[in-house]
């Protein structure tokens, strides 16, 4: 995922956490080197900032779902926007915390931006009285919330409760689903509302090939 703002001038940048047995993490940690030449495919997601941008901002993240929020906060910097911008993010502990130390030099002289942190080592996981405690105007606030299923699923559960859902915008950090073993030979999907046709194969999930084929369905 990008992680450097729109604009930047000559460069992106990309923030890639090693994983144990990782074959492209471990490749791009170990082996990419100045000078190498790497393919990117066209940038895609529905994780952008929305136009005009709100005047009150809540980024919910945890792990590698800081990433795409990065570009975001690093873009409102840039344009010295008054957007009051809460940052919340949850990792094991101080250690843990990619661009801690980024996000605090930026409050230093951004007012603008609060980052708060979530030590889940020393507190536990964030939960609503957490974000209550950390945010108390969070559902007066467009929401962006990236991370792990079982994070979005709790965050989700709150702006779900709260009636508020449609003011919520999600970018999963997720692998694919595993696949499995084929029961017969692909179909043909015909969607409803959207006309849209496409073929699935039968040892994918219907998600996955939905979204092959250029679908954004939420589920």
């Amino acid at each position: 995922s990008l992680s450097s703002a729109p604009g930047d001038r000559g460069t992106i940048a990309i923030t890639v956490k090693r994983h144990p047995g990782g074959r492209v993490s471990g490749f791009l940690h170990d082996r990419v080197r100045s000078g190498h030449i790497l393919g990117l495919g066209q940038a895609a997601g529905r994780f952008v900032l929305p136009d005009p941008v709100p005047a009150r901002l809540v980024l919910l993240t945890t792990g590698s779902g800081i990433t795409p929020a990065m570009s975001i906060v690093r873009h409102l910097h840039a344009r010295r926007a008054r957007t009051d911008l809460v940052l919340v993010h949850s990792c094991r502990d101080a250690a843990d915390a990619v661009f801690g130390v980024e996000l605090r030099a930026r409050a230093r002289v951004w007012p603008a931006l609060r980052p708060r942190f979530v030590f889940t080592a020393e507190s536990g996981r964030l939960d609503r009285a957490r974000l209550v405690a950390l945010v108390p105007d969070w559902a007066e606030r467009e929401a962006f919330v990236c991370g792990p299923a079982g994070f979005m699923a709790v965050v989700r559960s709150v702006w779900r409760d709260a009636g508020i859902e449609d003011r919520l915008r999600s970018e999963s950090f997720g692998g694919a689903a595993a696949a499995r073993p084929a029961t017969g030979d692909a179909a043909t999907v015909s969607c409803m509302r959207s006309g849209a046709v496409f073929r699935a194969s039968a040892d994918r999930p219907l998600l996955v090939e939905a979204e092959r084929a250029g679908l954004r369905p939420r589920y």
